[in-house]
């Protein structure tokens, strides 16, 4: 439910003045093995959508998560862009918002980092460990901006 209110609040009738992108989620390293020997799933396939205005950022969606399991998201943030949508381009987003899986259910803050040409981006995220788990991961996810 949470979801669809986010994603309809997205593509509301000002949606046309940012940018739309979508989001296609792929594939997670956890950096350190698990204490517990626990084998991770690090193909974390899933889809979410974008808007941005002016550097300020939110996102919703869902992936099959670390465990196996379905995942949600809603984040805000803030984009730091070089380069342009008509060539080469590199951003440094701040997120920070609702993450249900992936050893969370509740607040998370984290960095992401793209490099992209033209209207397509790879998004590095860094998602630290948590008590729920107990290890650091980098995700990496394709988003095509329309």
């Amino acid at each position: 439910m949470k979801f669809t209110i986010i994603a309809a609040l997205l593509f509301s009738a000002n949606a046309y003045a940012g940018n739309v992108s979508a989001l296609v989620m792929g594939f997670s390293k956890h950096l350190r093995s698990s204490p517990y020997g626990y084998n991770y799933n690090e193909v974390n396939l899933g889809l979410g959508v974008e808007y941005a205005k002016n550097g300020i950022v939110g996102r919703v969606g869902v992936y099959r998560d670390s465990y196996y399991k379905a995942a949600s998201f809603a984040f805000v943030g803030y984009r730091f862009t070089v380069g342009s949508q008509k060539g080469l381009n590199a951003d440094l987003t701040l997120n920070a918002g609702y993450l249900d899986g992936s050893g969370n259910n509740g607040f998370l803050a984290f960095p992401s980092f793209a490099v992209g040409y033209k209207k397509l981006s790879v998004e590095f995220t860094y998602k630290p460990k948590t008590d729920e788990k107990p290890v650091d991961a980098v995700a990496a996810m394709f988003r095509y901006n329309f």
